[in-house]
């Protein structure tokens, strides 16, 4: 496991409140394993981007449905308006960059509350 993957950790690493569900527990899981997919192969298309197969690359970046895809395009989007310095690739990179930073806002919200943070005991 890489050290990304320490990122997702499953449901069954961490003691579970006795109200969760077995159906909830599942569905954490369950989501926890898409993220780990999702990054795996967002990690790979950006590999082989890096690796000269830069087109391929971009298109199967563009068609993934996921923070990590919208990162790696973003990314790949920022070489090449590094390498070309063209206007119209830096405004489809701020516009790639925006629609990252707004689908990881809305994924970190909706992790908050799938999995909110038990309420700590005041003293």
């Amino acid at each position: 496991m890489g050290p990304l993957s320490l990122l997702f950790r499953s449901a069954s690493g961490r003691t579970d409140s006795p109200a969760d569900s077995k159906e909830a527990v599942e569905q954490r899981e369950a989501a926890a394993a898409r993220q780990r997919r999702e990054l795996e192969d967002a990690s790979e298309w950006i590999g082989r981007f890096m690796n000269d197969d830069v087109d391929v690359a971009y298109e199967k970046l563009q068609a993934g449905d996921s923070a990590f895809h919208s990162l790696g395009l973003a990314f790949a989007s920022f070489l090449r308006c590094l390498i070309g310095l063209d206007k119209q690739t830096l405004a489809e990179t701020a516009a790639k960059l925006d629609r990252l930073e707004t689908r990881a806002a809305a994924d970190a919200k909706a992790a908050q509350q799938t999995n909110p943070r038990p309420a700590s005991p005041r003293c």
